[in-house]
């Protein structure tokens, strides 16, 4: 025993000394003597629990307790070991058994508590943590330990508020789970989001927590915790979480309820509490700032937040901690300097806090602005914006809705309109989110974002989608509303007026100044009936509307009301607006002129006032101010010092700009004005007038590639710029870029129609493309923008004077008269304005020289319409135009050289050395020369003889020799005298000599060609020709005067034709067009379209003409327009009798070319056969005798022939027969020969005669052999006979005649199979006659074996077939039925039909194969239905294409009323009532018109 307590005593004195292992030893040594010895096992477990051997100090102490199971020391060994070894569950365990053993009163029993405590809390047993914390701190401390108890109660409270805000954060989780699930929401309530939800549970939470026991809810915890802890950054987080709980009350109560205001109240108290308590935490700030911005949504921005000094933290503080009556505090400071209070603190403590820079920009702007009376510099707007910018690129990062406002303001103001309106957009989503999180809605701040979004729209051009929010916020906001903006450091606004405003100026954007006006008169009329003051602007605004309309005196009145209104009592106005005022006010005056613009106490007082206002109208008003020294006072010096100071105040000021640089181009620094320019223009991008003003001076210096780029900048930064548009047209035109040009002219006129230049100049492009109609219309816009404008005038005369010419070269003369007469009308009209301009002068002359091709309008200016002379007037023809009117048409172009030739003189007049006027003198004259020779009736009626024809040619060369001694290198010149000489040898030197000088001269060379051409030069001529063709092959003069040349050639028809048919291509004049319309027909093409034209134009182009109107004649009459070719030529042959006695008068072809026939027998001959071919065969028949009298229709068989058509018209078959026979003779050629026998037979034929036409042809047939007729000819002659035979019905005689015609076949080896089937057809038709069918079928049979290609005997064989007797049987009438659905009857109808111009005499063949086919179907006794629906559908057709022919009317109703029968059904019964009713109503007016 005593080794054992010695053993013991030496362990317990090791471990006192910090010797465990000496400890163990001693222990074991204890054990060896009393292996139940308790006290060496708890020895064992000190030793091993400081060695750090867990599991043997925890053995040691389980073996103890295995003892003694009550064994206090052992359990608290192992609680200790427990801790140490972070053994949770062991050392709850422990230290439950301790507190167990242990006495209450033992001073260790708290430690243990805590440790019991603590052990709880890390495995998770929170609610006993928390119970058994709260039971350490409801032991009463003991008197004198209260300090040193303070900082043991500050831990407890940290550690159960710790395990309390766990409680809480989980209740919170699981309520948020079950109304997930829908434990909490009816089947009717919206959808929240878990946000909302969350938030819900944690606010009502925190307002729970004030109705539980005191001790036991958190925040109780959190308040005393608050209250007793010490200024440590550890502290931080409890002081947040009571704040947190403060604000979480505010989302209990509904939204603007007075509850929810006293808890805003309440929290924002706390708020200041905290910031000096939790000085290391920015939450109170953050959190005080969005509170403010509601306190400022709800009271206007003037609630009161304390008693004491503005900017005095500590009299903040106490005011809010001594507010009351639902208000911050009792004193007088709105919430503007609480938040200024607040921002300061924050910005200082926490400068890098996204919400502090935030605060610091708008603390920035407020200063800035003061009192709203002076505008913020343009360098502070742009760093302030920079300020919020930086801030505001996350959302998240700040919780400030006025921010967004603030940010979204400056941008709008420094003119980023696409960044305001994306800040704004980003701002009210913001909002959004930020009220779907349970705050406050700051209405005021989305008013003022929705304000911006718009405007910043409008500024965008995006005018439908500003208009839209405009109009959203006019009809959503009040009238008396107002949006407040204090802590942004914008002054109030009154949405609604601000919405209306912008609706009036979108509209004023779109063009739509009725509209705009309208607006601002809504505004203005609200105020006159008393529904609310009129702002100062609306009356300023709507003032400059009015100016702009020209309504200054009403523009004066409403600016001078704006500045009344502004200068008024509790008028909101700052300096810059008042200023813009003064301007505009200004401006007016300057309008008004007289003692308005020139008294100082008018234009300049205003100009002046608002020039010295800092502001954005300062810079303009500057600007006024140095027109008002420059226009007015004459001081050069101090407009120049204003305009330059305008632009250093705003370098985008355009008058300012435009007018310092006229100042130094007038002054010839034009250098130094591009130089400023640029310089500008780089300094100030927005300075578009700088870009432009630069284009205009490089376009000036001609470098106009330069000029582009100018102007293509300036149009960058305003695509609505009139004037830059107008400068890169210009610029686009001078570089040959119409196109370009055009496009920028037209762009230009979009946005300023009044634009005289843009006008003028799209004209003139026009012109140069060749759309002369849109060039006159530009110039005639042009006049309308500016009357009485020369170069307007004058470009839509020339334009009108293209247009008429190219339309004359058409051949609408009547358009190109009635445009010359609008022509002279404009020229007049400049030379009466501007009496000295040449131009005007020279161009009238243009454009009275025109009308030498142009009869002039019967509504022309300057040349009346005087009654035809003579007897002429009784002569007209279809169309009213005799040879009176083309007389009178003649001798009003003539009247009009005449005045061409005064106005040449005018322009002489004004500018004797300019040889052009000469050369237009000169062609005056030989044009009215030319136009008097062209008919002897024109000179006699007009005064003018042969010497008076004389002096006008030598008048014409006088004045081309007077401009060959002003300029004799003029190559035009020569040309002119070339032209207009008397002499042919002058002629040949003036044309070498324009040669010489310009040997591309095409005009010269041909003059030159037509001149050898005259004299029977050939060669020389083709040679001249040749160089012309070489140098421009496209010129219609050159073909022409090349088929001149071509007809010297007895050989060169052919090569005169194919001249004159591509002259006529390239737009050949009257000459030409003649020529080719004369080749056309000689050649057999007159019913062709293009040679009728040719003909058409050339009379109209020459009405004095005899050739041409003769050639119109043979034109019309082989299209079979009779009468218009006998009204052609009888006007050409009235022409032909009135010139009869004027040798050389008339300079057209005395014969027809190719013939010996003159050219008035020629048109005498013509006339009679197109009356023949109009049905007037009694007048033809006298015209054919006068002729015959006068010994003119011998060696014409063509006119015998054409006389005997004309006796057999008039009934005369016997004088028709002996015609036809005199056109037989010895020298008749070969066609007309057999034409003429065959003409004779047909009369006598005709006659009743058939016999003596077969003895007519036999007694022929030497001379026909002779004269080597065409064997298919001569067949056509015996088939006339035999045809005579067989309508004659004279068996005998047809008989005879067919014998005789296979006679003549076997004579002359004729074995074509056609001829003998003709022969058999003529023979079967005589058989039909006599009623012998079935012979008729037989012979048509072997015709058809003859010819079994042929369809047309065919369908004649099927008819004869259909004509056999009713006895017959229906083999026949199916076997005919088959013929005529046979592929080559089919195709061949089709073939016929496809034909145009085909008139086969008798009936067509479709026609006869429906008809027959018709007759067929109906005869088969049982067809089917498809059958007679086809062959419906064929006769249909074949109805469509003869509507006047009964038969087929009456067959499609038979097939109709077959198919009704078989079909019996509403709509087949329908179908044949309707072709029955059809039938019955063309049968009865064919009927009518066979018996009328």
């Amino acid at each position: 025993m005593a080794d054992l307590q010695a053993s013991l005593q030496a362990a317990e004195a090791c471990l006192e000394a910090g010797q465990p292992k000496e400890a163990l030893n001693h222990c074991k040594a204890a054990l060896k003597a009393d292996k139940q010895s308790v006290e060496a096992l708890l020895l064992i477990g000190r030793a091993a629990h400081e060695l750090g051997e867990w599991q043997q100090a925890e053995l040691a102490y389980r073996k103890a307790l295995d003892v003694q199971s009550s064994n206090l020391p052992a359990w608290a060994g192992l609680a200790r070991l427990f801790a140490a070894s972070g053994n949770i569950f062991g050392a709850v365990e422990a230290n439950e058994k301790v507190l167990s053993l242990l006495p209450e009163e033992d001073p260790s029993h708290q430690q243990y508590e805590l440790c019991l405590a603590d052990a709880y809390n890390r495995c998770g047993r929170y609610a006993e943590a928390a119970r058994q914390y709260r039971q350490l701190l409801a032991h009463e401390p003991e008197e004198g330990t209260e300090g040193q108890l303070t900082e043991s109660r500050v831990e407890l409270l940290c550690r159960l508020a710790d395990i309390q805000l766990k409680l809480d954060e989980k209740r919170a989780v699981e309520e948020v789970e079950a109304r997930l699930g829908g434990g909490d929401s009816g089947g009717n309530m919206p959808a929240r989001s878990v946000s909302n939800i969350q938030l819900e549970v944690l606010s009502a939470h925190a307002l729970e927590d004030e109705q539980v026991e005191a001790r036991q809810c958190t925040t109780q915890t959190l308040l005393e915790l608050c209250s007793i802890a010490p200024l440590a950054e550890r502290y931080v987080k409890y002081h947040e979480e009571w704040l947190k709980r403060c604000l979480l009350r505010i989302f209990s109560a509904p939204p603007r309820s007075v509850e929810r205001q006293h808890f805003r109240l309440a929290a924002l108290r706390e708020c200041h509490t905290c910031m000096w308590k939790a000085s290391c935490s920015a939450l109170p700030y953050e959190a005080a700032v969005w509170l403010l911005e509601e306190e400022e949504e709800l009271k206007g921005g003037h609630v009161p937040v304390g008693g004491q000094v503005v900017g005095s933290s500590v009299g903040v503080a106490g005011g809010v901690m001594e507010g009351g009556e639902g208000h911050v505090g009792g004193g007088q400071q709105s919430v503007l300097y609480a938040f200024e209070n607040f921002a300061r603190r924050m910005v200082h403590q926490f400068p890098s806090n996204p919400t502090a820079q935030v605060c610091l920009g708008l603390m920035l702007r407020r200063r800035a602005c003061h009192d709203g009376t002076r505008p913020v510099p343009q360098a502070l707007r742009r760093q302030i914006e920079a300020v919020l910018r930086r801030v505001m690129e996350d959302d998240s990062r700040s919780d400030c809705g006025t921010g967004w406002k603030a940010l979204a303001e400056l941008q709008y103001e420094n003119r980023h309109y696409p960044e305001a309106y994306d800040t704004a957009v980003r701002g009210l989503r913001w909002l959004h989110s930020r009220r779907e999180r349970g705050h406050e809605a700051l209405t005021h701040v989305a008013l003022s974002l929705r304000l911006v979004a718009a405007k910043s729209l409008r500024r965008m051009g995006k005018l439908d989608e500003a208009e839209t929010h405009f109009k959203v916020l006019a009809g959503w906001v009040t009238e008396g509303e107002t949006a407040f903006g204090e802590m942004s450091g914008s002054s109030p606004v009154s949405i609604h007026q601000q919405a209306l405003r912008g609706i009036a100026l979108v509209a004023l954007e779109r063009g739509d100044r009725a509209a705009a006006m309208a607006q601002y008169e809504r505004i203005l009329g609200k105020a006159a009936l008393g529904r609310g003051p009129a702002e100062h602007w609306a009356h300023a605004d709507y003032g400059w509307l009015l100016y702009e309309e020209g309504d200054l005196q009403g523009a004066r009145c409403h600016l001078e009301d704006a500045l009344r209104v502004s200068t008024s009592s509790g008028c909101y106005v700052t300096d810059s607006q008042l200023a813009e005022h003064h301007y505009r006010l200004g401006e007016v005056y300057w309008k008004m002129r007289g003692r308005y613009r020139s008294e100082k106490q008018f234009a300049y007082t205003q100009f002046f006032d608002a020039a010295s206002v800092e502001g954005h109208a300062q810079a303009p008003a500057f600007a006024a101010l140095g027109r008002y020294f420059q226009e007015v006072e004459g001081k050069e010096d101090q407009a120049l010092r204003c305009f330059k100071r305008a632009l250093a105040l705003d370098p985008s000021v355009a008058a300012a700009g435009d007018q310092l640089c006229a100042m130094l181009v007038a002054s010839g620094k034009a250098a130094t004005a591009l130089s400023l320019c640029r310089e500008i223009a780089s300094r100030a991008p927005q300075a578009r007038w700088a870009y432009r003003r630069c284009g205009y001076l490089l376009a000036a210096s001609e470098e106009y590639e330069q000029a582009v780029t100018a102007f293509q900048t300036a149009l960058k930064g305003d695509v609505k710029d009139a004037a830059a548009w107008e400068g890169l047209a210009a610029s686009y035109q001078n570089l040959g870029r119409f196109t370009a040009a055009l496009k920028a002219y037209t762009r230009a006129l979009h946005l300023s129609p009044q634009r005289a230049y843009s006008h003028i100049q799209s004209g003139n492009i026009h012109m140069a493309l060749g759309s002369f109609a849109e060039g006159t219309s530009h110039f005639e816009a042009a006049l309308q923008a500016a009357p009485n404008h020369p170069a307007a005038q004058l470009g839509a005369a020339e334009s009108l004077v293209a247009a008429a010419a190219a339309h004359a070269r058409q051949g609408a003369l009547g358009t190109a008269a009635a445009e010359l007469a609008r022509a002279v009308e404009h020229t007049l009209l400049c030379t009466s304005r501007h009496g000295t301009l040449e131009a005007a002068w020279k161009l009238h002359g243009d454009v009275l020289v025109q009308h030498h091709a142009v009869t002039p309008s019967p509504h022309h200016p300057t040349i009346p319409v005087g009654p035809a002379s003579g007897d002429d007037t009784s002569r007209q023809d279809s169309r009213g135009q005799g040879l009176g009117g083309e007389l009178d048409g003649w001798r009003r172009r003539v009247q009009a050289m005449r005045q061409a030739r005064r106005a040449y003189g005018r322009a002489l007049h004004l500018n004797p050395v300019r040889s052009g006027a000469w050369q237009d003198a000169a062609f005056s004259y030989h044009l009215e020369w030319q136009l008097l020779r062209a008919h002897p009736a024109v000179a006699s009626t007009d005064g003018t003889g042969p010497a008076n024809l004389a002096s006008l040619a030598a008048a014409a060369e006088r004045c081309a020799r007077a401009g060959l001694r002003l300029e004799t290198a003029s190559a035009d010149l020569w040309l002119a005298l070339g032209m207009v000489a008397a002499e042919a040898a002058v002629r040949e030197y003036a044309l070498s000599r324009a040669l010489q000088l310009n040997p591309k001269s095409v005009p010269a060379w041909v003059a030159l060609a037509r001149l050898y051409a005259e004299e029977g030069a050939a060669g020389p001529a083709a040679s001249a020709l040749q160089h012309a063709r070489s140098h421009e092959p496209a010129v219609p003069g050159i073909w022409e005067a090349m088929a001149e040349v071509a007809a010297l050639s007895s050989t060169g028809a052919s090569e005169q034709a194919a001249f004159q048919e591509h002259a006529y291509g390239l737009g050949a004049g009257p000459g030409g067009l003649l020529g080719f319309a004369e080749s056309g027909i000689h050649a057999g093409h007159a019913q062709q379209g293009p040679v009728y034209a040719a003909a058409r134009k050339a009379a109209l182009m020459q009405p004095l003409n005899p050739a041409a109107h003769n050639i119109l004649g043979l034109a019309s009459e082989a299209r079979g327009d009779f009468a218009s070719a006998a009204n052609a030529y009888k006007l050409s042959l009235q022409l032909l009798l009135g010139a009869r006695d004027q040798a050389g008068s008339v300079l057209q072809p005395s014969a027809i070319p190719h013939t010996s026939t003159g050219l008035q027998t020629a048109v005498q001959l013509n006339l009679a056969r197109a009356l023949t071919g109009g049905g007037a065969s009694l007048e033809a028949v006298q015209r054919y005798e006068e002729l015959e009298l006068a010994a003119e229709l011998y060696d014409q068989p063509p006119a015998w022939l054409a006389y005997a058509a004309a006796k057999r018209s008039n009934g005369d078959v016997g004088g028709a027969v002996q015609a036809a026979g005199l056109a037989v003779g010895p020298g008749t050629p070969t066609q007309l020969l057999a034409a003429a026998v065959r003409t004779a037979l047909q009369l006598k034929c005709e006659a009743g005669q058939p016999a003596q036409a077969l003895e007519h042809l036999q007694q022929q047939l030497v001379m026909l052999r002779a004269g080597r007729v065409l064997l298919a000819d001569m067949e056509e002659l015996w088939v006339t006979v035999v045809a005579g035979a067989a309508a004659a019905r004279d068996a005998p005689l047809l008989q005879q005649a067919l014998s005789a015609a296979r006679a003549w076949a076997v004579q002359v080896d004729d074995g074509s199979a056609s001829f003998t089937a003709r022969l058999r057809t003529l023979e079967a038709a005589g058989s039909l006659a006599v009623g012998d069918t079935v012979r008729a079928v037989a012979q048509y049979s072997q015709a058809l074996h003859l010819c079994p290609t042929d369809a047309s005997l065919s369908v004649s064989l099927a008819a004869a077939v259909l004509m056999l007797p009713a006895g017959s049987g229906t083999a026949g009438v199916a076997a005919a039925l088959r013929l005529l659905q046979s592929p080559l009857v089919v195709e061949a109808a089709v073939a016929a039909r496809d034909l145009p111009g085909v008139a086969p005499a008798g009936k067509a063949l479709p026609a006869a194969a429906l008809e027959a086919g018709s007759s067929a179907l109906l005869a088969v006794e049982d067809p089917s239905q498809l059958q007679l629906s086809r062959h419906l559908s064929a006769v249909a057709r074949g109805i469509h294409e003869a509507p006047a022919n009964p038969q087929l009317w009456h067959f499609a109703a038979l097939a109709a009323k077959q198919i009704a029968a078989r079909r019996p059904d509403g709509t087949s019964d329908l179908r044949a009532q309707r072709w029955c009713r059809a039938a019955e109503v063309v049968t009865g007016r064919a009927a009518a018109v066979a018996a009328y």
